[in-house]
């Protein structure tokens, strides 16, 4: 089965310097784009000092030199030089546009767009993007160009209203404000407030330079004010990305897309079957060539969960975040794609209750395999006026005519319910092609019986099956009933008999590669593993006759 998830940036490093993983941001100084003057600053009229509001009503900010009759002194306006730190996020700073010209990207109507342009150029990992939304929230979706014209665009973020809210970090607060036509300043500590809206830039694209970055109002409620913009600069040393896992029942193959700036030391990768990421003292399983885009693994338990964990060297401590992605050999999925799955009206009274329009999935296990267990995930969506607590589901396997223990309803009114299952032990022991039913009814809407997509139904390719498969295990043989490896977790020393003379033992990583090797000639061998690291191993004994037998083995 293949996998593919976006690479799980960890801040753990390996013998990292604290002062080379230190965030290191910079305001980003906009050359064009604003559209209105909404600060007042100096002497004289609001009025005149400014092109616009910044909500609805006439009310807009002002700088802490605003003196409109000569005597205002100003303590806790907007600073002069339009630079200040967020109070959200320490040594990140803003750099607002000069007071005296348009200071604000000022979109009003839905679908609006503008485009910031910058006097320098920076790569990124972050974007933070300070503004404020008068007279109501509002919404704006973000797309980067790229110097290489590649984008990247974000979905829609929230700008709260200017006054009182805490649904976004708060960048600024408390500068007061100042009503246009009467030049009446409002002073409050904690009103209004500039939010930070942090965007987080793909990996694959932390060694592009930004261009320029499109600002779409996306509501229809709202005046959107877009102020100041300032980006985490991208590592030094960059990180890999899209790290996809392709398994069969023994082994994997790993790969991964190489940043544009190659490491100097190439990428180092670490293994294991345990979730706990690598740390400061972790010994990497290896190290890879920059130019290294896969790497295969055999010899793996099926049905055995690893973690896989990749990162670029760049020489000394100078290193990139690790990228995770964990697999299972032996596992295949299948995913529903011919339609919406109708519900039927009415509550069935047990879970082999009847239903005339089930979705059918089938599963096709290796042979000489069978099912260990099985996932399932799938979305139910709620229409019109039905609700979410009118779901029922329930899955059944049709090869062995077992269904779930319950029946599995929603929560809430009108919206879309995820369901995900694991560890489901209906089809345990099936071989070949395994058929799945996933039946779906809904308590409301319609006539009973009837069967239907227009109160409740399954969302098309959203169910989707995932087996586990093991060995098939159904006659004894010799691996089972001659073959003893103890202690078993050892340290020293581990023992080895078979009810035929052994021939030989290997011993393999988790990689696939050979860390003892050893001739034998009795029927029971010891195996000195004192120099081996801790972890998990695969013991390989052969016998005189040729018969072979794997088992796993533990070093404390």
């Amino acid at each position: 089965m293949k996998l593919k998830l976006p690479a799980l940036l960890l801040g753990t490093f390996l013998g990292t310097s604290p002062a080379i993983n230190a965030q290191n941001y910079e305001p980003l100084l906009i050359n064009t784009g604003f559209t209105e003057d909404i600060i007042a600053e100096g002497s004289g009229s609001a009025l005149y000092s400014t092109t616009e509001s910044l909500d609805a009503t006439d009310w807009s900010l002002m700088s802490n030199d605003f003196n409109p009759d000569g005597s205002t002194n100003l303590e806790n306006a907007l600073p002069t030089n339009g630079f200040f730190s967020s109070e959200a996020t320490s040594g990140l700073n803003f750099q607002l546009g000069d007071y005296s010209g348009s200071n604000s990207l000022r979109l009003v109507t839905q679908e609006t767009s503008g485009t910031l342009t910058f006097n320098n150029s920076v790569q990124a990992s972050k974007l933070f993007i300070v503004g404020t939304s008068g007279s109501n929230s509002s919404e704006f979706a973000t797309t980067i160009t790229f110097t290489d014209n590649s984008t990247q665009t974000f979905t829609p973020s929230l700008m709260p209203n200017w006054m009182g809210s805490t649904s976004q970090p708060r960048a600024l607060i408390g500068f007061s404000r100042v009503n246009r036509n009467t030049d009446v300043i409002e002073v409050n500590t904690l009103n209004p407030r500039l939010y930070q809206i942090q965007l987080d830039i793909l990996p694959a694209n932390y060694g592009k330079t930004i261009q320029n970055i499109e600002i779409t109002k996306t509501s229809a409620s709202g005046v959107l004010n877009i102020m100041a913009i300032s980006a985490e600069l991208s590592p030094s040393c960059l990180p890999i990305y899209n790290v996809e896992a392709e398994t069969e029942a023994t082994s994997a193959v790993i790969s991964w897309g190489i940043p544009d700036l190659s490491p100097s030391n190439g990428y180092d990768y670490y293994l294991s079957t345990d979730s706990t990421s690598p740390n400061s003292t972790t010994e990497p399983t290896g190290n890879l060539d920059a130019s290294t885009t896969s790497l295969s693994l055999s010899e793996l338990s099926t049905a055995t969960s690893y973690y896989f964990w990749i990162r670029s060297n760049c020489g000394g401590y100078d290193l990139g975040d690790w990228s995770m992605i964990s697999f299972t050999p032996g596992q295949i999925s299948a995913t529903y794609t011919e339609r919406d799955i109708e519900t039927q009206k009415g509550v069935p009274s047990s879970v082999t209750g009847d239903n005339t329009c089930p979705g059918t999935l089938t599963v096709s296990i290796p042979e000489g395999y069978q099912v260990a267990n099985v996932s399932v995930s799938y979305n139910m969506s709620a229409l019109g006026y039905g609700h979410k607590s009118d779901q029922r589901s329930i899955l059944v396997c049709n090869t062995t005519g077992n269904t779930e223990p319950n029946i599995y309803y929603g929560y809430g009114t009108t919206g879309t319910h995820i369901y995900n299952r694991n560890n489901i032990d209906i089809a345990n022991g099936a071989t070949g092609d395994v058929e799945f039913e996933l039946r779906a009814w809904r308590s409301w809407g319609g006539t009973t019986g009837e069967c239907s997509t227009v109160y409740n139904k399954v969302d098309n390719n959203t169910w989707t099956i995932t087996v586990t498969y093991e060995a098939t295990l159904s006659t004894p043989n010799y691996e089972l009933e001659q073959l003893s490896v103890y202690p078993n977790p050892a340290t020293n020393v581990v023992t080895v008999k078979a009810g035929e003379q052994i021939s030989g033992i290997t011993i393999l990583n988790l990689l696939g590669q050979v860390v003892v090797n050893r001739k034998g000639n009795s029927f029971s061998e010891e195996v000195n593993i004192s120099n081996l690291a801790q972890g998990n191993y695969i013991l390989k004994t052969t016998t005189t006759t040729g018969k072979q037998a794997t088992t796993q083995l533990i070093k404390q």
